[in-house]
C-alpha cells in the first residue's frame, strides 16, 4: 500500500529544499522572493518532519514494540547521515584551508556544529533523531498531547524571535533564546522545529480517517492559506525570516491530504526514493558548483540535474552500499 500524493509532495518538497540552498529566487525583488519562500519553499522541511513522525508512529502502532521500531528507524537513517556528515566536514575544512581561515576557533565551532547543528541538509536528519528521542516515552505510554505541548513551547521560541519580538521584547526570554542559540548553534533544530512537526505527524496518525474527507481538507487548507496571507503581511513589514505560526495548522492539513488516499500502485515509490537521494546529494554537489557558477538559476539547474542523474544511475543498478544510502 502506497500514498501516491505523499510521494509526489515529498518530491516537490525536495525540489523546494534545493531551491532554498541554491538561492534560486534570491535575485527577485523582496516582496516576490518573500512570497515564494513563505507560501511554497518553507513548507518543505516541516512537511518532511510531519511525514517522519506519522510513519514512525504508524510502525509503533503496528508492531507494539517501540524499541524495535526505533532501532529500525536509527539503522535506516544513521549510515546515510554518517557518510554525508563526513563529506560535509571534509568540504568545510577544505573551504577554510582555501580561505586560509582554519584555526582553533574554527575547529571548536566545527565540533559544536557536528554535535548540535550539522550543516547542509543534515540538520533535518539530526533533528529527526533529537525529536524521536524526546518523543520516546510519550509514544511508549501513549501521551501524545505531551509531545504537542512541549513541542509548542520550544517552537514558540522560534516564532517569538522571527515574528513578535519587535512588538514586545521580553528580556528574560530574549536572553534565554540567545543562550539556547549559543549552545545549539542555531534556533532551528530538533527541539524547536523537529519535535512539534513530528508530534503533529503523530497526531495525524491518530485522527486520520476519523474526521476529514478530501473536500473538507481542501477547504481547510484554503482557509489557512488565507490566514497565512495575513500573517505574511506581518513578516513582510518586520523584514523577518520565514517561519510562520500558521504552518502549525497548514502543514498537518496538507500532510493529511497527502495520505488520505492509498493505493496498490507502486509507481510513485521512485519519486519517494528520489526525494531522499537528491536531498542528501545536492549539498555536496553544490559545494563544487558554487566555486564555478555565480548564477542562482544555473546553480539550481546543474545541482538538481547532477543529483537526479546520480540517483537514477544508482537506482537502476541497485548496488549497495550506494543504493541503501540514497533511498
Amino acid at each position: 500500500m502506497t500514498y501516491q500524493r505523499n510521494d509526489i509532495i515529498k518530491f516537490i518538497a525536495c525540489i523546494c529544499v534545493v531551491a532554498i540552498h541554491t538561492g534560486l529566487f534570491a535575485s527577485l525583488p523582496k516582496i516576490e522572493k518573500n512570497f515564494i519562500y513563505v507560501f511554497v519553499l518553507r513548507l518543505a522541511v516541516p512537511f518532511f518532519f510531519c511525514s517522519t513522525g506519522y510513519f514512525l508512529y504508524e510502525k509503533v502502532k503496528k508492531s507494539n514494540n517501540i524499541n524495535m521500531v526505533y532501532l529500525s528507524f536509527i539503522k535506516r537513517l544513521l549510515p546515510s547521515y554518517i557518510v554525508f556528515l563526513v563529506i560535509w566536514i571534509l568540504q568545510l575544512v577544505l573551504y577554510y584551508i582555501i580561505k586560509n581561515r582554519l584555526s582553533v576557533n574554527i575547529i571548536y565551532e566545527l565540533i559544536l556544529r557536528v554535535i548540535f547543528y550539522p550543516g547542509g541538509a543534515l540538520w533535518y536528519v539530526w533533528g529527526c533523531f533529537v525529536a524521536a528521542l524526546l518523543m520516546y516515552f510519550p509514544l511508549k505510554y501513549n501521551y501524545i498531547y505531551i509531545i504537542i505541548i512541549v513541542g509548542l513551547l520550544f517552537h514558540s521560541l522560534l516564532i517569538y524571535e522571527h515574528e513578535f519580538y519587535c512588538y514586545f521584547e521580553l528580556k528574560d526570554v530574549s536572553e534565554f533564546i540567545m543562550k539556547f542559540k549559543r549552545l545549539f548553534y542555531s534556533l532551528e533544530n530538533g527541539f524547536t522545529v523537529g519535535l512539534i512537526y513530528m508530534g503533529l505527524g503523530v497526531l495525524c496518525s491518530k485522527i486520520r480517517k476519523k474526521y476529514f474527507s478530501d473536500g473538507v481538507l481542501l477547504y481547510l487548507i484554503a482557509f489557512f492559506f488565507l490566514a497565512l496571507a495575513l500573517e505574511w503581511k506581518i513578516i513582510l513589514s518586520l523584514n523577518q525570516s520565514y517561519y510562520c505560526l500558521t504552518y502549525i495548522f497548514l502543514v498537518p492539513l496538507i500532510f493529511l491530504f497527502s495520505v488520505n488516499l492509498s493505493t496498490n500502485n507502486q509507481k510513485t515509490i521512485y519519486l519517494r526514493n528520489l526525494s531522499t537521494g537528491i536531498y542528501f546529494l545536492h549539498r555536496p554537489i553544490l559545494f563544487f558548483i558554487e566555486i564555478m557558477v555565480k548564477s542562482f538559476v544555473i546553480k539550481f539547474v546543474i545541482t538538481f540535474l547532477i543529483s537526479l542523474m546520480i540517483c537514477m544511475i544508482i537506482y537502476r543498478k541497485k548496488k549497495d552500499p550506494y543504493y541503501s544510502l540514497l533511498k
